[in-house]
């Protein structure tokens, strides 16, 4: 080769891996509304039971999670029906999230009526460590129908270490790194 197809290539080849870089790296990021959901879990959560993430990984295989392996839903949508809205707790006082959490655009009032609909789209599985040497795990989905999408927050049926968990974790494509 000639000393300008040489660096031609290398050119080339540099822009190639630098772009397969930043998309791995972004695909790994996890987006802004479903960061918002997790951070409000997490205030309703410590109120009780203070945790801090340590390991977040997007699920490879998001449609096989099922309406069975959700053991509890959080959330505060105005479409779906969760098991806990944070917006109807008691003695949760959630900061202004426009201002305190990033990517929130607005607060939104009312109580969705819809069962959630399964499988969601995109899945994101959180470990959680908090006081206690147990983990938690939880899944931060994004859940859509015909006019509506919601990001909510689901704790499975599981406990973290077990079997059912294991299999629930292959299931859906979720490489957690446990008992670390």
């Amino acid at each position: 080769m000639t000393r300008t197809t040489t660096l031609v290539f290398v050119f080339f080849t540099a822009i190639l891996v630098f772009t397969v870089g930043i998309l791995i790296v972004r695909d790994q990021t996890i987006p802004d509304n479903a960061q918002v959901e997790l951070n409000k879990f997490l205030q309703y959560r410590n109120s009780a039971q203070p945790a801090t993430v340590v390991q977040v990984v997007r699920a490879t295989m998001p449609s096989k999670l099922t309406r069975e392996m959700s053991g509890g839903s959080y959330g505060d949508s105005n479409f779906f029906s969760t098991m806990v809205d944070y917006r109807h707790v008691p003695n949760v006082n959630l900061p202004n999230l426009a201002t305190a959490t990033p990517g929130l655009t607005s607060a939104t009032f009312g109580r969705g009526s819809t069962p959630i609909p399964f499988p969601p789209e995109d899945v994101w599985c959180i470990l959680l460590k908090g006081d206690t040497p147990a983990e938690q795990i939880v899944f931060v989905t994004l859940h859509t129908s015909l006019y509506n999408a919601d990001w909510l927050v689901h704790e499975p049926f599981a406990e973290p270490g077990s079997a059912e968990m294991k299999t629930i974790l292959a299931t859906i494509g979720c490489n957690l790194k446990l008992g670390q």
